[in-house]
């Protein structure tokens, strides 16, 4: 499975398919605005499953290794 930077700099919980084992990605951040599904890996699937705990709008990846409501810079760190 390949995913470029901004692919994932965007992914929320919500796009994991939890019960398909598949990455949803929006034509609004997929390459050639073309909607696409992703198989995830058997390999990822355990690490994944802690994300079930959290809000579906929050960003997977953000400051502090927790998935938060937003993704950028923060105003402390400019």
């Amino acid at each position: 499975m390949y995913l470029r930077p901004k692919e994932i700099r965007e992914l929320k919980i919500e796009d994991i398919i939890f019960t398909e084992w598949k990455l949803f990605l929006s034509g609004s951040i997929a390459k050639d605005d073309d909607t696409i599904y992703k198989a995830i890996p058997v390999v990822f699937r355990d690490k994944l499953l802690k994300y079930m705990q959290y809000p579906p709008d929050y960003y997977i990846f953000s400051y502090g290794g927790v998935p938060l409501q937003f993704w950028g810079h923060l105003p402390c760190l400019q």
